[in-house]
C-alpha cells in the first residue's frame, strides 16, 4: 500500500482494511459525521482482533466525557447541540498526548482514533507543531483515513442516523449529531472547497444549492490533511451492523483522560485562551 502524498485510493472496504492491519500503528478515521468513520473503526478492530493484534481505541463522542462535567458545561455550555470551543481545544491537546504517550509503549498494538477533525474536532492532530506527538503523527506507520461514501451511501446513513437518533441505544448514540447538524457541517465543507478552488469545475456550482458530492468532500480533506499519510477509501457498499457502531469488542482497550487530567486539561485551556480565539479556531478548522 503506497502512501505518498498523491493520496492513494481504495475501492474496496475490505482490502483496505486488512492492508492496515498488516502494516500500521496508528489509523486515524477522519472526516465528517455520517460518512461512516464509527462502523469502520468498528469493523477494522475486529480485522485487527482476529490477526492477534491488541486494540486501542480513541472516538471523539466517547473521549470529551471527562471534560464534561456539570463545573465545565455550566461554564462553556452547548450551543445548538455543538460542543462548546473550550471543551473541543482540551479534548484534542489531551488526544494528541495521548497519542505520544501510547506509541511510546512499542509493541505490536493497533491504535485506531476517529477525529472529525471539522470545528476543530480533534484538529490538532493535523497541524504541524513543535513538540514530540508531531514525529509520531507524520510517521509512515500512521495514517489518516479518509471514508468517502457515494451519494447512494451517503442517503443510507443519514437515514441509519435518524433511527438511532429516534431510538438511541445507549448515551453516546443520543449524543450523535442529528441529520441537520450534518447538513449544515457538509455545507461548511462545499464552502470551503469552493473559496479555495480545491475540485475543477467547482466555481460552476456556487450558483445552486450544494448537495452532498463526494469528490468535494474528499478534496476538501485532503487539502487539510496535506502534512499527514493520507488514503481515501470509497464507499459505495452498506456496512451493515446489528450492534451500535459504539459498542466495540470486550478486548478492545478505550483511551481516555482521568478525571484529574481533563479537571487539568480544562483549567489550562481556560486560562490561556480567550473565547473569540477559540471560536475563531473552530470557525476557521480548516486553516492548518
Amino acid at each position: 500500500m503506497s502512501r505518498s502524498k498523491n493520496f492513494p485510493t481504495y475501492t474496496k472496504i475490505a482490502p483496505a482494511l486488512e492492508d492496515l492491519v498488516k502494516s500500521v500503528r496508528i489509523v486515524i478515521f477522519a472526516g465528517l459525521p455520517g460518512v461512516g468513520k464509527s462502523l469502520l473503526v468498528k469493523r477494522l478492530a475486529r480485522l485487527a482482533i482476529s490477526a492477534g493484534r491488541k486494540v486501542t481505541n480513541i472516538q471523539w463522542d466517547v473521549a470529551r466525557d471527562p471534560f464534561e462535567t456539570p463545573k465545565w458545561i455550566e461554564r462553556y455550555p452547548e450551543v445548538g447541540g455543538v460542543t462548546n470551543p473550550f471543551i473541543r481545544r482540551a479534548v484534542g491537546i489531551w488526544a494528541r498526548d495521548a497519542i505520544c504517550k501510547w506509541d511510546k509503549l512499542g509493541g505490536a498494538g493497533l491504535l485506531i482514533c476517529e477525529a472529525p477533525v471539522i470545528g476543530n474536532r480533534f484538529g490538532e492532530l493535523t497541524r504541524v507543531q513543535r513538540d514530540p506527538s508531531e514525529r509520531v503523527l507524520k510517521h509512515r506507520q500512521t495514517v489518516f483515513v479518509i471514508p468517502v461514501p457515494s451519494v447512494r451511501i451517503r442517503r443510507t446513513i443519514e437515514r441509519a442516523r435518524a433511527r438511532t437518533r429516534a431510538a438511541p441505544k445507549n448515551l453516546y448514540e443520543s449524543k450523535d449529531a442529528s441529520v441537520e447538524v450534518i447538513h449544515k457541517l457538509w455545507l461548511q465543507v462545499a464552502q470551503v472547497s469552493i473559496k479555495d478552488q480545491l475540485v475543477g469545475k467547482v466555481e460552476a456550482k456556487k450558483g445552486r444549492s450544494m448537495l452532498y458530492d463526494p469528490e468535494i468532500y474528499a478534496a476538501a480533506y485532503q487539502n487539510i490533511l496535506r502534512h499527514r499519510n493520507v488514503v481515501r477509501v470509497n464507499i459505495d457498499e452498506e456496512i451493515n451492523d446489528r450492534e451500535s457502531v459504539y459498542e466495540l469488542d470486550m478486548s478492545v482497550q478505550r483511551l481516555m483522560a482521568t478525571e484529574s487530567e481533563a479537571e487539568q486539561l480544562m483549567a489550562e485551556v481556560a486560562c490561556k485562551w480567550v473565547p473569540e480565539a477559540l471560536e475563531h479556531d473552530a470557525n476557521e478548522w480548516f486553516m492548518c
